[in-house]
């Protein structure tokens, strides 16, 4: 999560909304965590400072998520791909491993599982 450092023209409850709210905290519930009256928070979002620092800090927090999730998603598909790649795994358990991947990604419905199977061992043969 980042947080504002720098010198600025905004109240310390400002800053600390500018943090719930860039970390997915609805205004509801940064209202009642800050004791301050939703329209506030409305009144707030409608300043350029306020509206500016919410933004960079929502972005910086956001580019932080996304790094991280590609972080594991290249964790998770080396993990799949070392299953795969194990003599033991048999050929369901392949098939059952794509088909969670494909499905992730909404792709599924355009493959036949078992050409696809086929093709995905014969690389890994080639290896």
């Amino acid at each position: 999560m980042h947080e504002i450092t720098e010198n600025i023209a905004l109240s310390p409850k400002q800053l600390q909304a500018i943090t719930l709210l860039s970390t997915g905290t609805s205004v509801g519930d940064t209202a009642k965590e800050l004791d301050v009256n939703p329209c506030t928070l409305n009144r707030w979002g409608h300043q350029t400072e306020f509206k500016k620092h919410l933004r960079q800090v929502s972005t910086a927090n956001l580019r932080h998520q996304l790094m991280r999730f590609h972080e594991v998603l290249d964790i998770g598909v080396t993990r799949l791909l070392a299953i795969i790649k194990e003599p033991q795994t048999e050929s369901k358990d392949v098939i059952r491993i794509v088909k969670l991947a494909l499905d992730s990604t909404g792709n599924f419905e355009y493959l036949d599982m078992h050409e696809q199977l086929a093709e995905i061992r014969q690389k890994l043969d080639e290896e």
